[in-house]
């Protein structure tokens, strides 16, 4: 009788372990999870970025085109890249930006890229987009229509590729944006967000790459 008591305190201990076990692992994973999602200003800096862009004159021939984000975000790290490119060459005569004031120095440029180069860039989903109709694609897909020469298949279509934004503070916030038309670049930039009055994020500047061949 006691053996038989003491292996069911045994299996009982043990049962309560791998649920706690699983229940820890479970919280890791919707941690993840959580932490993939993106936060509610970051949303309105994408959807008030894009409402803007895809208003410019270069894409009114396109309005009617379908939109596709390609799933894997820029990392945070490119915008303070290219900005931190745009800051070294300030001084140059032919600017690679279109800022009158510069938001960081090069002190804070570090302490901020020391904290983004180990952190994990997310992949997009349809619902972080509101302002626009999307669907999502994936960057294999269309690496795989290059191998096939298949350039007619996303001929009509706008393809563009965005980073998470890199929140400042409460009124700044840079996003990296990448446009296609099928497979010809239409702009490539570093956006500077600011929050205005109303508490909508507007386009202030734009910094472009000075390493970027296209």
């Amino acid at each position: 009788m006691k053996k038989v008591l003491v292996i069911s305190i045994v299996f009982l201990a043990l049962s309560c372990s791998v649920k706690k076990n699983n229940r820890d692992l479970s919280e890791t994973i919707n941690s993840i999870v959580k932490e993939s999602d993106i936060t509610k200003i970051e949303g309105d800096i994408i959807n008030d970025f894009l409402e803007v862009e895809l208003k410019k004159d270069r894409y009114k021939s396109y309005k009617n085109y379908p939109i596709c984000i390609i799933k894997e975000r820029i990392s945070r790290l490119s915008s303070l890249i290219i900005y931190e490119y745009c800051y070294k060459d300030r001084y140059l005569p032919i600017k690679n930006s279109t800022n009158k004031d510069w938001i960081l120095n090069e002190v804070q440029i570090k302490n901020i890229k020391d904290t983004l180069v180990n952190t994990i860039a997310h992949n997009w989903k349809v619902s972080d987009f509101t302002s626009i109709n999307v669907s999502i694609i994936e960057s294999s897909e269309l690496t795989k229509s290059i191998k096939e020469n298949n350039y007619k298949k996303y001929s009509e279509t706008l393809i563009l590729n965005l980073s998470t934004p890199l929140i400042i503070n409460d009124k700044n916030a840079f996003i990296t944006f990448n446009a296609n038309l099928g497979w010809k670049t239409m702009d490539r930039f570093t956006a500077l967000m600011k929050k205005n009055k109303i508490g909508k994020w507007e386009i202030d500047s734009y910094y472009y790459d000075p390493n970027s061949t296209w």
